[in-house]
């Protein structure tokens, strides 16, 4: 918490099925505003208009940026909520799609390579595929993917 408060956070948001983040802010960090994922999807929903679509990172060269882009990527495959228990529709719409975001990311590091308009858009697609497969709503589908849509045109 003292991280946190040290690096001047001031929204926390808890997105696992509980509420123990929440608790924590609530409870001992008051100048850090708490959200639920599941009891303020509303709110949240709200906030993403003015939040800053995600933004290239000006890091001198074009290749930070869509390692930065795909890492951002691969990061909300892995880290958003399953309700998807069929094994073998996981390993296939889940599994198999984000090792060929880490193997494209590893490529990027090795040849000093960037990715194309067209994909950025692929892996946009493969990111909405997983989402997708993992259960989410369209409509948080959509706020995620927004997020992403504007770095890739």
């Amino acid at each position: 918490m003292m991280f946190l408060k040290s690096q001047k956070v001031d929204t926390g948001i808890e997105i696992g099925p509980k509420k123990v983040l929440y608790n924590l802010l609530v409870n001992h960090m008051k100048e850090i505003n708490p959200y639920s994922f599941e009891r303020d999807l509303s709110e949240l929903i709200r906030m993403t208009d003015t939040l800053p679509k995600w933004e290239q990172r000006d890091l001198g060269n074009k290749l930070q940026s869509d390692k930065d882009f795909l890492s951002a990527c691969i990061t909300m495959a892995v880290s958003s909520r399953n309700q998807n228990w069929d094994k073998d529709e996981f390993s296939t719409g889940v599994i198999e799609p984000i090792i060929g975001m880490k193997q494209r990311y590893d490529e990027l590091h090795g040849e000093r390579g960037m990715l194309s308009k067209g994909e950025k858009n692929e892996i946009i697609d493969r990111l909405k595929s997983i989402l997708a497969v993992k259960g989410l709503s369209d409509q948080m589908i959509h706020i995620i993917i927004a997020k992403f849509d504007s770095h890739s045109n």
